[in-house]
């Protein structure tokens, strides 16, 4: 919890399965600011908004709510950005809709890949192959 005028602030973390996570905010370094009634606050976090990809920018709503700022595509989310893995690439078909571009396999996706489930993937298909190569060598 952060105490920032008056106000606690809270930040929490939806799991897939819906529970609610209390992520209660550390590391905070309150500095003093100046806003429209002449004594406001502001909270900075420092924490793993630190490693954002290129052209983000994390910031936090009247609420105390954290968004994050995409400048490349002026888009807003509240899920915290991943970079891509390494030779990936986001593009955007004819409709806008986001896509993911494999530059190693020269494939595409419409999931957006994290570092572990490529990593899941690989291990999957060297799997596949070794059995492959098993099978082929026991006919």
């Amino acid at each position: 919890r952060a105490h920032c005028a008056g106000r606690v602030f809270v930040t929490f973390r939806f799991t897939q399965s819906g529970e609610a996570l209390s992520d209660l905010m550390t590391g905070l370094d309150l500095a003093s600011g100046s806003g429209a009634n002449g004594s406001a606050n502001t909270v900075a976090v420092a924490d793993e908004d630190d490693s954002l990809p290129a052209g983000w920018e994390v910031k936090y709503d009247a609420s105390g709510r954290k968004y994050y700022v995409d400048h490349n595509t002026r888009v807003t989310t509240w899920v915290r950005p991943q970079p891509l893995p390494r030779n990936w690439e986001q593009r955007r078909d004819p409709r806008g809709r986001p896509y993911y571009v494999d530059h190693n396999t020269r494939t595409t996706t419409w999931q957006r890949p994290t570092a572990q489930n490529v990593s899941e993937f690989n291990a999957w298909r060297q799997q596949t192959s070794d059995n492959q190569e098993a099978n082929r060598q026991n006919l």
